[in-house]
């Protein structure tokens, strides 16, 4: 680790929180109530080799093993830093049981052991791959979504953004549940950039700066927000989530609004009491947010 910090050029007492972010990257445990109250007839894990290295993907399947299904990927957040939180099992484990669609969890390389873009490559080799053996995995190719909470919004936004630019396969759904959009652009410059106490605006600037170096922060593939528009006219139909009081608010309504004008079907809403991770801490209005991608899901093409 300390060669690590030297490369980053961390301070002792940087070097400190990170470590204590990464050692308590699990998150907040849940009940083991919590965690049964949905049931899945089958859960595995795969290991995919992406240039990025191996990434790990957890399965959820609720349907027989040999009906071919819609699948939906999904990317936890955490800042780029924390590893795959408990709660993601719960909203995985729920849209297996309740969606008809198998759930791939992908829990990639958290920073600073993996920086960007490695993180992106790793997400968007993981679509590319179960497109490419949607056969051997019982999965319908023409139902495929992606999304992601926080950072896994960024990483969703990010790997169709890098399958439109290859001309790969792009899914047929997009979720972006309070997505971190501009990764260049300093907290206390954002409306609402101190606003959560969980997440002040010198930690979310210290999560950027272990996840990616300043001159590479306004790269699309790092910060959406400033795709041009020729490629977001490209991404698929979108299901966007934002909460008003969350300093991701205002570039995740403007990334909304400008594709909604260049053509991109858009189901968007602003949630006015809920916090920035509501939908998988299961708080404030996370059934109605859980109702929108149901809906959605359920009429993918």
């Amino acid at each position: 680790m300390n060669k690590l910090w030297k490369e980053l050029e961390v301070s002792l007492e940087e070097e400190k929180l990170a470590e204590e972010i990464v050692n308590g990257g699990a998150g907040k445990s849940l009940s083991q109530e919590l965690l049964n109250q949905y049931h899945v007839e089958k859960e595995w894990d795969l290991e995919i080799e992406t240039s990025a290295g191996k990434t790990l993907v957890h399965m959820y399947r609720n349907q027989n093993d040999e009906e071919k299904l819609p699948l939906f990927i999904n990317i936890h957040g955490g800042g780029f830093i924390k590893g795959r939180r408990d709660q993601d099992i719960v909203f995985c484990r729920s849209f297996a049981s309740r969606s008809g669609c198998v759930i791939a969890d992908i829990d990639y390389v958290p920073s600073p052991f993996m920086r960007y873009p490695g993180q992106v490559y790793a997400c968007y080799e993981v679509l590319q791959y179960f497109a490419e053996h949607a056969e051997e995995c019982h999965i319908d190719r023409e139902r495929i979504a992606l999304g992601g909470h926080s950072a896994g919004g960024n990483l969703t936004a990010a790997s169709i953004l890098m399958a439109i630019d290859n001309g790969a396969f792009v899914p047929s759904l997009q979720i972006l549940d309070y997505p971190g959009l501009d990764m260049a652009t300093p907290a206390l410059k954002k409306r609402n950039g101190d606003s959560n106490p969980r997440i002040p605006a010198w930690k979310s600037d210290f999560y950027n700066k272990m996840y990616v170096n300043p001159e590479d922060a306004k790269e699309v593939y790092c910060s959406p927000a400033f795709a041009a528009d020729e490629q977001l006219a490209k991404m698929p139909k979108t299901v966007v989530m934002y909460c008003d009081n969350d300093v991701f608010c205002d570039e995740t309504e403007v990334f909304a609004e400008r594709l909604l004008k260049l053509g991109v079907q858009v189901y968007a809403r602003r949630f006015f009491h809920s916090n920035h991770g509501f939908t998988v801490q299961r708080k404030g209005e996370y059934k109605e947010a859980e109702q929108m991608i149901l809906d959605a899901l359920a009429v993918m093409k």
